[in-house]
């Protein structure tokens, strides 16, 4: 196809090539618009979840905690999930730690978006008594 062919084709197809250059120029905008509300409704999100993930990370360090005291390793979490047990009765506990680690990194990187340092250790902190003491309380 030559160049006077496609301006031809263009010419006779004008209100198309309009049509389709509008849609380009609008639908990038609204796209950059979408994106921009995606965004902030993730941080609105991940600020909601801060909590929640204290939570849970809570339960978890301290499940990981007393698997990790029944095989004999007591408050040292990274050795706990390196241990490399034997037993079957040995394997469980250091599988939970390294999720518990996970977990809490996970949880410190998202609450230091929006919160102090010491906001955040002592959200979890509260979270890890609390699990402590309702998990004594059903023995």
């Amino acid at each position: 196809m030559t160049a006077t062919d496609f301006v031809t084709v263009l010419w006779n197809n004008k209100v198309k090539v309009i049509l389709l250059i509008l849609a380009v120029v609008f639908g990038l905008e609204l796209f950059d618009d979408w994106q921009k509300r995606q965004a902030a409704e993730k941080l609105d999100a991940d600020r909601r979840s801060v909590d929640h993930d204290a939570s849970i990370t809570g339960m978890m360090l301290m499940s990981a905690w007393r698997g990790c005291r029944d095989i004999g390793i007591v408050n040292d979490m990274e050795r706990c999930a390196t241990y490399e047990g034997k037993l079957i009765q040995e394997q469980s506990a250091p599988m939970l730690a390294k999720m518990a680690i996970e977990h809490r990194d996970a949880y410190y990187k998202n609450c230091l978006r929006f919160h102090q340092h010491e906001y955040c250790g002592q959200l979890l902190q509260r979270s890890v008594a609390l699990s402590n003491v309702q998990s004594e309380s059903k023995d």
